[in-house]
């Protein structure tokens, strides 16, 4: 009986080699695209930090507006992706051309509106995270220059960052992987070379420091459009989206109203969250501008041994979604619990790579012993805190494949807004802790978020195809073209 339990227990969190070599197709791609973009980032980071704690510091701010963006983006391309993912599973082509065509469309529309926002209100969102440190060594007004100066060059590469992304995500939901990898490689490339060239005044160039590490960002985001665009639209075998894609900007009334439902909840929640993870750092650096340096330092260490877990639960979306499509809901709730189970495992791993890691990396950058050893304590917090977040992030993609958009919303902004922003906010102002003590309280909460994720995937009420797979269902949607 005890090796009947075994089997049984084997069989529904482990894989066989067919399973692995599967999602290792899909991740793979993502996590050696995600891992090179933050090997570049970290050497980038340890340029900026060269001109000084004031630019790093700075940048680092900057980069925390710019991820709401970056986050909403995400949300744009996710909500069109789910149905992106189960048509392409249901083989509905002109589907998936239709859900390009709406990413694309809301993506240049929230666009727009991040970059009115950025120029409005520049200095009142960066003053926002400049409180004066303990030692008093870096200052407040160099950290404001640098992070308007960053913001506002970046702000020329963000269309060309959306029309991208909306190819990118796009390829990738149909499943193809290479050519967004390949995009990824250039752009992360010309960002690397350039980033050498104009923030230390190499081959001629006059020495730009911040502004030369913004202009990099921008020209690599149009490098990236360019190769997937001629690529795409060159490539015709397996890239059928692109047949006829601008014939028609037309979107099925069907389709926008499924969005709209299922769809815009995300991108809401997108931007909730990244709103709220900004709040969250603004409370950590009301006590001094060593913590906004310190969390910089961690975050790129954290950022790049996280793409290993983040990449096996992005492909759950890309798996999981395509299987619902096709209608083979079992099969797709045996899939997510095999994905969430190797990402566990990954975290592990990881984990004690990042704290043995902690000692050193800190000594790559050029600046105070007081940034460095509290660099090194957020960096061993967070490996500790690793396996949550998986689960965490795992459970999300899972429950949002289905179209659980209701639930993954109170799980991911709404557990940000209502409980991880609050204690964030009430230890800072309202408690003598150190830093320290207030960063590991704030990763603790998030044992309840994994505790509500475990409660809705027991309901199993997740796992529903969207589209549907019946040629009836296609006729319409086509026929609207």
């Amino acid at each position: 009986m005890t090796a009947s339990l075994n089997k049984k227990w084997y069989s529904r969190f482990i894989g066989d080699r067919a399973f692995y070599k599967g999602v290792l197709a899909i991740a793979l791609p993502i996590m050696a695209q995600n891992a090179l973009a933050s090997l570049v980032n970290l050497l980038d980071n340890i340029m900026v930090g060269s001109v000084g704690t004031e630019a790093m510091s700075g940048v680092a701010i900057a980069n925390r507006f710019i991820f709401i963006f970056n986050l909403l983006i995400f949300g744009v391309m996710a909500s069109g992706g789910i149905f992106t993912a189960q048509y392409h599973g249901a083989k509905n082509e002109e589907g998936v051309r239709s859900t390009f065509r709406l990413k694309l469309a809301l993506g240049l529309f929230f666009s727009a509106i991040a970059i009115t926002v950025f120029i409005i209100f520049d200095d009142a969102l960066i003053s926002t995270f400049l409180h004066d440190g303990e030692t008093g060594d870096i200052s407040l007004t160099e950290t404001l220059a640098s992070a308007k100066t960053y913001l506002h060059i970046y702000l020329l590469g963000i269309i060309p960052y959306t029309v991208d992304q909306a190819y990118a995500t796009t390829s990738r939901e149909t499943g193809n992987a290479v050519l967004p990898m390949c995009s990824s490689f250039i752009s992360i490339g010309v960002n690397f070379v350039l980033n050498a060239i104009l923030i230390f005044g190499l081959l001629g160039f006059p020495a730009m420091g911040v502004a030369g590490a913004a202009v990099a960002t921008v020209i690599s985001r149009f490098a990236a459009l360019g190769f997937n665009v001629i690529m795409m639209h060159r490539r015709k075998s397996g890239l059928y989206f692109t047949h006829g894609l601008y014939r028609s900007f037309k979107i099925p009334a069907k389709l926008l109203l499924s969005v709209a439902v299922k769809g815009l909840p995300i991108i809401f929640n997108e931007c909730l969250w990244s709103m709220a993870v900004t709040m969250q750092n603004q409370a950590f650096s009301v006590r001094g501008i060593e913590v906004v340096a310190a969390f910089n330092i961690a975050d790129v260490l954290i950022n790049l041994l996280s793409v290993v877990y983040l990449a096996f639960n992005s492909s759950i979306a890309i798996v999981v979604g395509a299987q619902l499509g096709a209608g083979e809901s079992e099969r797709a709730k045996d899939t997510a619990m095999k994905m969430m189970v190797l990402s566990l495992f990954s975290t592990v791993v990881l984990g004690i790579i990042m704290i043995s890691a902690s000692s050193f990396f800190p000594y790559l950058y050029e600046t105070t012993d007081a940034v460095r050893s509290l660099s090194t304590s957020l960096i061993i917090i967070a490996a500790c805190f690793l396996p949550i977040a998986s689960l965490a992030h795992s459970m999300y993609f899972i429950l949002r494949t289905g179209g659980a958009v209701f639930s993954t919303a109170l799980m991911d902004s709404g557990f940000m807004w209502i409980i991880a922003v609050p204690v964030a906010m009430l230890l800072v102002h309202l408690t003598p802790f150190n830093i320290i003590t207030v960063y590991i309280l704030s990763r603790a909460s998030e044992i309840l978020k994994v505790a509500f994720g475990t409660v809705l995937l027991k309901r199993g009420t997740w796992s529903k195809s969207l589209v549907g797979t019946d040629e009836q269902q296609k006729a319409p949607e086509a026929a609207t073209e």
